[in-house]
């Protein structure tokens, strides 16, 4: 029997749309472990329940200012847009950045030309989808945090680089944002396939018509159990409409059924190279 908190989708073919992100490979700092793995995970799970998905692994810079400018322009008019990423994140002055795979961060003047600000992304997203669903597994130890903490010390003292990320705000409705861990602490990578805080989103988003936030609850519990109480993810909402993840469809004869997933396309073996990729492309940029 499905509860009657369930929102159930209107159309077979709204548009939903998801760019997942997973770097590993850092060039100047040891290999983590999972985001590979993550975002293919996460990427995966998004497909089966009806998500567009662009997966980005191991992106430089450029590769991940390309992924994102592609993304917001699938995102105009989506009914839902989510954006995913796993790796290394840093606050610097209370603003969150992500950090792409050649980022040395050996400056503080050079975090604009080397990291993308967080809530620059989310505030694109916004713009363009009537629900923006942003989920943060990057707040693992950073090599990189700390290097550039160093650096800013011997200067500026009052400009620490804290572990974890900063709490943001969140302006428009329907938007929710997911960190791993609560502000100021970090998320482990996990000794498993999986993260503690990826592996529980699996767990759980697949789960036919269960709105979000249920969802979330159910991953916040999950984390908490797993890691012994050392990691609690934190959730932004101001979500005024109901929404799955996967999503239970009205057919004429009135019985339930899960949005279908969409027909897994093969990566090309020059993905996005052009002016104006496709969203549906896969990166992988070494």
């Amino acid at each position: 029997m499905i509860a009657s908190a369930v929102a159930f989708a209107t159309a077979a073919d709204a548009k939903r749309v998801a760019l997942v992100v997973g770097i590993s490979d850092y060039t100047y700092s040891p290999r983590l472990t999972n985001p590979g793995n993550d975002a293919r995970g996460i990427a995966a799970a998004l497909t089966r329940v009806g998500f567009d998905v662009t997966t980005v692994l191991d992106a430089d810079l450029e590769a991940l200012t390309a992924s994102l400018e592609a993304f917001y322009r699938a995102a105009e008019g989506a009914e839902a847009a989510l954006f995913y990423f796993a790796g290394h994140a840093l606050q610097v002055r209370g603003t969150n950045y992500l950090v792409p795979r050649n980022a040395q961060l050996r400056s503080e003047t050079r975090l604009p030309q080397e990291t993308l600000p967080l809530q620059r992304v989310v505030e694109a997203i916004e713009e363009r989808a009537k629900i923006t669903l942003t989920f943060l597994d990057a707040c693992r130890d950073n090599p990189l945090a700390d290097a550039l903490q160093r650096a800013i010390a011997g200067r500026d003292r009052s400009a620490a680089v804290p572990l974890g990320l900063a709490p943001m705000a969140i302006r428009n409705p329907d938007t929710l944002v997911v960190f791993a861990a609560a502000p100021g602490r970090t998320a482990s990578d996990g000794d498993a396939a999986h993260s503690p805080f990826t592996a529980a989103m699996l767990r759980h988003i697949e789960t036919p018509g269960d709105d979000v936030e249920l969802v979330m609850k159910r991953v916040t519990r999950d984390v908490h159990d797993s890691t012994r109480g050392e990691q609690v993810p934190e959730r932004l909402s101001r979500l005024t409409s109901d929404f799955s993840l996967n999503p239970v469809l009205i057919t004429g004869s009135g019985a339930p059924q899960t949005q279908p997933a969409p027909r897994a396309q093969e990566p090309s073996s020059n993905p996005c190279a052009t002016d104006n990729p496709p969203i549906n492309c896969l990166w992988s940029k070494r």
